[in-house]
């Protein structure tokens, strides 16, 4: 049995990270660089493809429903992303106004399905789908494949 030691155990350590460095003015004179590491496995769909549940493919229209989940105004958070700067915007927010999104999103969970929309919805709300894991991957498959997502190696298996 192996003991988690918290911020500096092996699960923590083993997290994919993005580091950042950038220059701070600490007098008119003087300035210091300062690196900052953002951990970019935020949102269970990320943790999920960290640790191999998702592909490649499966990830990316999660991510984009999740875009869409953000531009209708569905997310609980209330503070500003870390990873963006004062009054930068994100790409995926800026594609439609909310209304336009939020009939997007619900619609795209209503075509999911009765089983796979439901299931859609709360990972995108952060919660892993536990057992219904193969479902939701099937739901991602479909995503993917109605938005003419195609994965990598299926391409070059096709030439």
């Amino acid at each position: 049995m192996t003991i988690d030691f918290g911020a500096d155990g092996p699960a923590m350590l083993a997290r994919p990270t993005r580091n950042t460095k950038y220059q701070q003015r600490i007098t008119a004179t003087r300035s210091v660089t300062v690196e900052r590491i953002a951990y970019t496995d935020g949102h269970v769909i990320d943790q999920m493809h960290h640790t191999g549940q998702l592909s490649d493919t499966q990830h990316s229209a999660a991510c984009r429903l999740y875009g869409l989940f953000l531009a209708a105004g569905l997310s609980p958070r209330v503070t500003p992303r870390q990873d963006s700067a004062p009054g930068e915007a994100d790409d995926e927010a800026t594609e439609a106004p909310p209304e336009d999104a939020r009939i997007a999103y619900r619609r795209t969970l209503r075509h999911a399905g009765p089983v796979h929309g439901p299931i859609l919805d709360a990972t995108m709300h952060g919660q892993h789908p536990g057992r219904m894991i193969g479902a939701a991957i099937e739901a991602l498959d479909d995503l993917a494949r109605g938005w003419g997502m195609l994965d990598i190696r299926l391409k070059n298996a096709i030439r």
